[in-house]
């Protein structure tokens, strides 16, 4: 995101932290829950994609791929969104669970086969795809703002706006299960190397101390 902004000015990038345990055994495949589930977690209006996501699961049930879909959270569009779902026929697949507490989310994240964020706006972080690789859950995501940087490499990427696209990454992981598990522990090892409390701290550190040397100085003695 620094890269991409036109100031005239350095900019430095502060990623907002996150705790993982590396020492964390890799997830069982086993452990998943029947039928294999794709979790949005996220407001329901038109900035996060969810009509996308919907139509994304028309184009696999066609397929008859089997698999159940979680949509966690509220907002302005729940209601067309589910209108949407019933238009399209996919109701028995998709679950609108409404407003969760974080941690009964993270329980749904957890137990997914990926996590979907197919947001058209330039989101500037994604927190939420950090706390999917925290429980080693890969994530899907549309190559918009900062979410493919969040997300790292390990996990799967669609084009804005296209349906088929996120259709195609599901497939993957629906093709590939044992792959899909793989990826979502590689994503966990990035995000703790890369968005871990102590090396945002001494990241902060390094930015005041370029603002006031004099800072710098205080460190070392």
């Amino acid at each position: 995101m620094a890269e991409s902004s036109a100031f005239p000015w350095l900019v430095d990038t502060l990623y907002n932290p996150i705790e993982i345990n590396q020492k964390n055994q890799p997830k069982d495949l086993k452990l998943l829950s029947n039928p294999y589930k794709f979790v949005f977690v996220g407001r329901l209006d038109g900035s996060k994609g969810v009509d996308i996501l919907l139509k994304a699961v028309r184009i696999l049930k066609d397929e008859n791929q089997e698999f159940e879909v979680l949509i966690i959270g509220n907002g302005i569009q729940a209601n067309e969104l589910k209108q949407l779902a019933s238009d399209l026929g996919i109701l028995s697949c998709v679950n609108f669970l409404g407003q969760l507490s974080n941690h009964e989310a993270l329980v749904k994240v957890q137990d997914a086969l990926a996590l979907t964020a197919p947001s058209r706006w330039q989101e500037p972080a994604g927190y939420v795809v950090l706390e999917a690789s925290s429980v080693q859950t890969c994530s899907i995501v549309s190559k918009m703002g900062g979410l493919p940087e969040v997300a790292g490499p390990h996990s799967l990427f669609f084009e804005n706006e296209d349906a088929e696209g996120l259709a195609s990454c599901m497939r993957y992981c629906l093709n590939n299960p044992d792959e899909a598990i793989k990826r979502g522990f590689q994503s966990s090892q990035y995000v703790a190397e890369n968005f871990s409390p102590a090396l945002a701290a001494t990241q902060l550190l390094e930015i005041c101390c370029k603002l006031s040397p004099k800072l710098l100085a205080k460190t070392h003695t």
